[in-house]
């Protein structure tokens, strides 16, 4: 079982969504609204997942780095490697049809393991 790295906080109860202004504006949700996890035993793998929104029409992931993913409301999860080391801004916008939500948090992408730790880990060898 790989060791995952918790870099956000999941949300403990699904809020309600506070709309303000017409229904094309945008709203924004706090940045702890989705979870984006990052595997030590992969250099760069991250997987994120967005909140339950039993509304959303789309999504679209925005990962800092240049990467876009868009999916439809059936799979909203994503997965993303980042080639090098940094500081990555990840923003999440949810279509909901005339509006739209959006949260962004900030990743810190570590340097790559040693080879060897990377195997172990892995494997699950190392604890």
């Amino acid at each position: 079982m790989p060791i995952i790295v918790r870099l956000c906080l999941c949300l403990l109860a699904a809020p309600a969504l506070v709309y303000a202004g017409s229904p094309q504006s945008d709203v924004s949700l706090s940045g702890d609204q989705f979870d984006c996890l990052i595997n030590p035993a992969v250099s760069g793998l991250v997987s994120c997942l967005p909140p339950e929104d039993h509304t959303a029409q789309g999504y679209r992931w925005d990962m800092g780095d240049g990467a876009v993913y868009t999916s439809d409301g059936t799979e909203p999860y994503i997965y993303h490697t980042y080639s090098k080391p940094g500081e990555y801004t990840v923003t999440l916008t949810i279509n909901r049809g005339q509006t739209s939500a959006h949260s962004e948090t900030v990743l810190s992408i570590p340097e790559p393991l040693d080879d060897d730790i990377s195997r172990q880990l892995a494997r699950g060898h190392l604890r």
